[in-house]
């Protein structure tokens, strides 16, 4: 599945061209199935995928979105980029710092090689903490898509079954679906497109 969606357009004998990411919906109908309203939500990474997922929990009008990624000048970057969100960045998340509200979403955008208990360069430190959030609706989305239960997901059914779990591949799915119906103007037929993929993704 591609990220984006292109479409031509033939206006006076001018062929224009358009495209519209897909991502952030993905992100944001992943969230939206479990949670409605978001007070303050949680993004690990700061990559392009982070940004999409802002970009997702803005639309979602969440109020206050906290970042942790390893490098705190890349997550000041990302900050930047977004002046009209209320963003504040953690420098760990193994121990939420005091005042800190706890979130009720969490997005990982980082791979699932880098999701560890332990501490160390090029990690980041997983920990209960992450899951204290019991005031409501809770869902964790991971997107990284193999493999499909990483451990930042595993811990969250461990440490709480009531936070709700969204796979990377869930995510992809949701994506394609939009995709679908803006290349051919026809709904999806979500079922058969799900049962496709996800058999050919255990393959």
């Amino acid at each position: 599945m591609s990220n984006d969606e292109w479409r031509w357009e033939d206006l006076e004998a001018v062929w224009r061209q358009y495209s519209d990411n897909t991502d952030w919906l993905g992100i944001r109908d992943s969230i939206g199935d479990h949670v409605s309203n978001i007070d303050t939500a949680l993004v690990i990474g700061a990559g392009v995928i982070a940004c999409t997922a802002i970009y997702a929990l803005q639309a979602l009008q969440t109020k206050t979105i906290y970042l942790h990624n390893r490098t705190t000048e890349k997550a000041q970057e990302l900050v930047a980029a977004f002046p009209n969100a209320q963003i504040q960045v953690l420098a760990a998340i193994e121990q939420w710092p005091s005042g800190v509200a706890l979130p009720s979403v969490i997005v990982s955008t980082v791979p699932a090689t880098a999701q560890t208990s332990a501490t160390g360069h090029n990690v980041f430190p997983l920990s209960s903490k992450l899951f204290e959030y019991c005031s409501g609706p809770t869902v964790v989305v991971d997107m990284a898509y193999k493999p499909h239960e990483t451990p930042l997901l595993k811990l969250a059914k461990e440490v709480d079954e009531n936070w709700n779990t969204v796979p990377g591949l869930e995510v992809l799915l949701k994506q394609g679906y939009v995709q679908f119906e803006k290349w051919t103007g026809r709904q999806c037929p979500k079922g058969e497109v799900a049962s496709t993929v996800r058999s050919k993704y255990n393959q």
